[in-house]
């Protein structure tokens, strides 16, 4: 802590932004194959018990997973982390909320309910929105067959297709519909869009890959693509826009912008676009 200049809190919360846990007295991340192949085993598990995804118990996940074996094949504090992971805080029965006006937010009241404490810190609601964005990132890193690629260059309507396929049913008891949780929003910062011809194709091209120097991220942009829209380029530069800084700022220093004209692929028709490009 003499080393570092932040609160300990501060350093906790940092290292968890990280994907870190504590385990044993030292703080550690999964390597990622590991975490993806691990992930895929507990939510598939989840999902074959039929587990109520709004309260899922720690100690049912575990049993399941390690087969009630006291010699666990994995350490109960790992799977604890990636539930973790893809779950939301666990709401104690027996909250409810109520509102004086119609035009205030209601407050949060709690009523004297009898709980286990312990129950508390080892419940969790899954987030299928979290559960949707892994199973996405799953299919953009399928193999590639092309030598030239290390990643599998879809095309956009089999994506689609197939990743609702992977989270048709699971959404169910949640009370949230397919359609809300399989957009492509949610793959912004994880993927490149690219049009050829009346093809549409989409890849893996994750924003946590990229370096973190500024000038060395934009490099590698503009290798992948020559020219990018503001909004294109957004989901791969947040990261470096320094606190109180705009993202317009950031591409005025670091990149040439012009006006072009070019067909929008909805309407066919030519229209002015403004493009960043390399300086």
């Amino acid at each position: 802590m003499e080393q570092v200049q932040c609160s300990e809190q501060e350093l906790i919360t940092g290292l968890q932004s990280f994907g870190a846990f504590e385990l044993n007295c030292k703080w550690r991340i999964l390597d990622n194959d590991y975490l993806m192949r691990l992930s895929d085993t507990i939510i598939s598990t989840i999902f074959s018990k039929g587990m109520n995804v709004r309260e899922i118990k720690c100690s049912e996940v575990i049993n399941s997973i390690n087969g009630g074996n006291s010699n666990a094949a994995v350490e109960e504090e790992v799977i604890k982390h990636v539930l973790h992971l893809y779950s939301k805080p666990f709401a104690v029965k027996g909250i409810e909320r109520f509102s004086t006006s119609a035009s205030s937010p209601a407050p949060v009241v709690a009523k004297p309910v009898q709980v286990n404490m312990n129950d508390i810190q080892n419940t969790m609601e899954l987030d299928m929105v979290k559960i949707s964005v892994f199973r996405a990132k799953q299919l953009l890193s399928q193999p590639s067959v092309d030598r030239e690629e290390p990643y599998k260059r879809w095309k956009m309507e089999e994506f689609m297709d197939t990743w609702k396929e992977q989270m048709y049913g699971l959404s169910g008891d949640n009370g949230t519909s397919c359609e809300k949780i399989v957009t492509l929003e949610l793959c912004k910062n994880l993927s490149l869009v690219e049009h050829v011809g009346t093809d549409k194709f989409i890849r893996r091209f994750y924003a946590s890959d990229l370096p973190t120097d500024v000038k060395d991220r934009f490099k590698l942009l503009f290798q992948v693509r020559n020219k990018w829209t503001e909004e294109d380029l957004k989901p791969f530069v947040d990261g470096i826009v320094c606190t109180g800084k705009s993202i317009s700022s950031l591409l005025i220093k670091n990149t040439r912008s012009s006006m072009v004209k070019v067909t929008d692929p909805t309407t066919g028709k030519l229209k002015n676009v403004r493009m960043y490009s390399s300086r």
